[in-house]
């Protein structure tokens, strides 16, 4: 998660990028200047952009106050030489990088909004400039595949945690701080928005149990092949013998599996979930499609909800998390061959 305090910059760049000298006949004092008296672009634009760049209204005035702050730090802040300097090594990254660098900058920023009790939510338009940005961000932030779904659910769960705790200007820097409370509540409650296995392998929850039907506890026949333990269990009509592995993240199977739940109606494009990686137990990172499906039947429970993974390269079916997880117990008992399960 990156949310820079300088994101509220990321407009600036494309006002600053001529870097031209203006006529001397216009009014000097209405442009922020380079250190050595060169114009770079009026103080008005800039801080229109800085007010949209927060989803506030032109005329919001107190936003408008800190913005004139925030760009008034920008005026003869720096030479020609160190702006093109960056630019040559960032190219259009360039001016925001010389910003991110400039640690003093930064406090004085701060500092800007330091005591403002601006309520974001209070601004008209915040919020959706917002989840846009937060979902911008996400994909700039790293190359795991981020799935549109996934994202906005992710963004909209931040937002709603952060008008619950009525954030300020001054408290934006915590949601790029990994030790701060507010980062740790929102990686808790909304999850990540990138499609890895770990992602839908959550810890045991009491909500679980309302995806199990059948009895409390269970105990499910065992299979030991070569010292590997696999179960049977039957979604749709389909019954096979899969492999329990605590350390896959959902159910995997085949390809052609896989065409036969689409024939029998268990999976379809209204339960796809998006693609994501799976590390098979050769180390291989391999391709997946996932689903989210009801009716997997194992011993005499059926549980819902569930994730399905299937590959062309999955050759042994696997029991993970996704299923295992749903129950506040499951243990071996290697003595009689069994699976015990427990709602």
């Amino acid at each position: 998660m990156k949310f820079l305090a300088l994101l509220k910059f990321a407009l600036f760049l494309s006002l600053c990028m001529s870097l031209q000298q203006q006529s001397l006949a216009q009014d000097y004092n209405e442009y922020i200047h380079t250190k050595d008296g060169k114009s770079l672009e009026t103080r008005h634009k800039l801080i229109l952009a800085c007010v949209r760049n927060y989803g506030a209204p032109a005329g919001n005035p107190v936003v408008k106050q800190i913005c004139e702050c925030e760009i008034n730090l920008l005026d003869r802040r720096y030479t020609m030489k160190e702006i093109k300097d960056y630019q040559k090594k960032y190219r259009t990254d360039g001016f925001i990088r010389l910003m991110e660098q400039d640690t003093l900058l930064q406090r004085q920023i701060k500092d800007c909004s330091q005591n403002s009790n601006v309520l974001l939510y209070s601004i008209p338009a915040y919020r959706e400039s917002f989840v846009t940005k937060c979902i911008q961000n996400l994909r700039a932030s790293t190359d795991k595949p981020v799935n549109d779904t996934l994202a906005a659910m992710f963004c909209n769960c931040a937002a709603d945690i952060m008008e619950q705790r009525n954030l300020t200007l001054d408290k934006m820097e915590d949601l790029s701080n990994p030790s701060s409370l507010l980062y740790n509540e929102i990686a808790f409650k909304c999850g990540s928005p990138f499609l890895e296995p770990s992602d839908f392998a959550k810890d045991w929850k009491a909500s679980n149990a309302k995806d199990i039907v059948g009895p409390d506890i269970d105990s499910v026949q065992v299979i030991s092949v070569m010292g590997i333990h696999k179960i049977k269990i039957k979604i749709g009509n389909e019954l096979r013998v899969w492999m329990i592995d605590s350390g896959a993240t959902d159910l995997l199977v085949s390809d052609d599996f896989a065409k036969k739940l689409k024939a029998n109606g268990v999976i379809s494009e209204l339960n796809y979930i998006g693609e994501g990686r799976y590390s098979l137990a050769d180390n291989r990172i391999v391709s997946c499609k996932r689903y989210k499906i009801d009716g997997v039947h194992i011993g005499n429970m059926v549980v819902n909800n569930v994730i399905l993974s299937t590959s062309k390269d999955a050759a042994e079916f696997l029991a993970g998390k996704s299923l295992l997880n749903k129950f506040t117990e499951w243990t071996i008992d290697n003595k009689n061959n069994y699976l015990i399960l427990k709602k």
